[in-house]
């Protein structure tokens, strides 16, 4: 049936240059519905899409047939959370690289959707080791953020990532500078003492706090604190199975269900496993630390 439609979408004059894109999404949607899309039809959505948009003239006429582009702004952001999930990494600057001109558009302009957009963008260019257009998406970002009212939480994100870039060119310094900011907006945003231990933590505050400890984790590598560098490994891998299983419990899937794959007994062992860390403050041996290091 997609074949049928695929061939009337290209056979009909009137429905071009959009018809191709919409119907990329169309197939897209359906196979998120079914399971896990290929990565060529993440890929063929992107590209049809960056086409159009690049074309200024096709990408306003869409726009003023469409009353509200939040639909496809959500694919998109579905895509971006998807490729990071898989590792997809080049396919996720590519969507993200689209998510930023969809927003860019004047009558999509959304300043805390696009600075929240770049954070990612240089967030991922700093992963692939591509630190010039780190740099400068990360700057856009802030001169968004900059025009914006007082937003702690999106702040907090910002100084995440800029902690994240400034680790990656080395700058040690720079980076306890980022961080320590990055502490004083995640307490305003959450309205949290730093050194509150009892409090409940939302799974946004977890996933935060994780990143942060495997920044630290990698900082303390940096400096050559084996000791320390375990230690922050392991306060992220725990957090990191908190998310894991706040997760299971948001689907409602049950972990000691007796007819689980095979799949989801790897997973949960694993969980478990890591739940069970020690992540004490007390100094470890030398044999300890051997075995963190191949840990870490």
């Amino acid at each position: 049936k997609f074949c049928d439609l695929e061939n009337e979408v290209r056979s009909q004059p009137s429905l071009r240059p959009c018809g191709l894109a919409l119907f990329a999404s169309l197939r897209l949607q359906w196979s998120f519905k079914l399971g896990r899309p290929s990565t060529q039809l993440l890929r063929d959505m992107i590209n049809e899409w960056s086409s159009l948009i690049l074309d200024g003239d096709d990408w306003r006429k869409l726009e003023n047939q469409l009353q509200d582009p939040s639909f496809l702004l959500g694919q998109i952001q579905a895509v971006i959370d998807y490729t990071d999930m898989q590792g997809l990494s080049n396919l996720r600057l590519s969507a993200l690289h689209l998510q930023q001109k969809m927003i860019e558009s004047p009558n999509y302009k959304d300043h805390t959707a696009l600075a929240l957009s770049l954070i990612h963008k240089g967030q991922q260019h700093s992963r692939l080791g591509d630190t010039v257009n780190a740099g400068k998406a990360l700057a856009s970002a802030k001169k968004c953020i900059d025009g914006l009212d007082f937003r702690p939480a999106l702040s907090l994100q910002y100084y995440l990532a800029h902690a994240e870039y400034l680790l990656n060119i080395s700058s040690l310094e720079g980076f306890e500078q980022a961080l320590e900011a990055a502490r004083t907006h995640y307490a305003a945003a959450f309205n949290v003492e730093i050194e509150d231990g009892a409090q409940r933590l939302s799974s946004s505050q977890t996933k935060l706090l994780c990143q942060s400890a495997f920044l630290n984790s990698r900082s303390e590598l940096e400096r050559g604190n084996l000791n320390g560098a375990v230690f922050h490994a392991k306060h992220s891998v725990k957090l990191s199975s908190q998310i894991w299983a706040g997760m299971q419990r948001t689907l409602g899937h049950d972990r000691w269900r007796k007819h689980q794959e095979s799949s989801e007994s790897t997973l949960d062992s694993l969980v478990d496993e890591f739940s069970g860390i020690n992540i004490s403050n007390n100094a470890t041996s030398e044999h300890s630390a051997s075995g963190g290091a191949a840990f870490w």
